[in-house]
């Protein structure tokens, strides 16, 4: 991935899931989350050409 396609946050020391007064409880602070994000980025939409509407093959509107 190149690295401008994420950044990376430290959040344990504030997100801790255990004590760290204990070495089991600091070894289940020691971990990796990956999550992935969708895409902030817009992409632009194009709207379809338009073209005039074609005239019926016999020449006469079209009835309601």
């Amino acid at each position: 991935i190149p690295p401008h396609k994420f950044y990376l946050i430290g959040i344990g020391k504030d997100q801790a899931v255990a004590s760290n007064s204990t070495a089991a409880g600091r070894a289940q602070n020691r971990r990796v989350q990956i999550q992935l994000l969708a895409s902030t980025t817009v992409q632009p939409v194009t709207a379809p050409q338009t073209s005039k509407l074609a005239a019926p093959a016999n020449g006469s509107a079209p009835q309601q």
